[in-house]
């Protein structure tokens, strides 16, 4: 090993990849271990919560392009069947009942929208660490006589 060097280069680019982050060759301590090994953790997660946005937001899309595509086949079959009404006294029935379905349906839209994007946000914030695991459950002893916590 030589002492000299690798040459880094100024952007931020090549730190986007723990692979291929040029670090000098010379023999390296302890802690810059520890630092190299918290930065790789580090580019790990950023990479992960880069994907995880680029997963959510093309469900996203997927989503309002599904919404928007029902409420157009709806509203269509809904104009069809006031179209063949042909009967003055239940075409003004008609169209108000129509106004309110497509209202309605808009709404209810909206609603499994909301529901959607929420799911999607609690996948994005979720922790990429496991959950802690159960706590040490007291003794038979202790629960049963009122021994002191530890």
């Amino acid at each position: 090993m030589s002492n000299e060097p690798v040459p880094v280069k100024a952007s931020i680019r090549p730190f986007s990849n723990a692979a291929t982050v040029r670090l000098p060759s010379r023999t390296r301590t302890g802690y810059v271990r520890t630092i190299e090994r918290e930065l790789a953790g580090d580019i790990a997660v950023m990479q992960a919560i880069k994907q995880r946005v680029a997963v959510a937001g093309q469900c996203d899309r997927e989503l309002v392009a599904f919404s928007s595509s029902l409420s157009i086949e709806l509203a269509g079959s809904l104009y069809e069947r006031e179209d063949e009404i042909t009967d003055p006294r239940l075409k003004g029935y008609a169209q108000a009942l129509t106004n309110h379905y497509l209202e309605l349906h808009s709404r209810h839209q909206f609603g499994y929208y909301s529901v959607g994007a929420q799911q999607l946000a609690e996948q994005v914030g979720r922790p990429f660490s496991p959950p802690p695991g159960p706590e040490e459950r007291r003794s038979w002893w202790k629960r049963a006589f009122g021994g002191p916590d530890e």
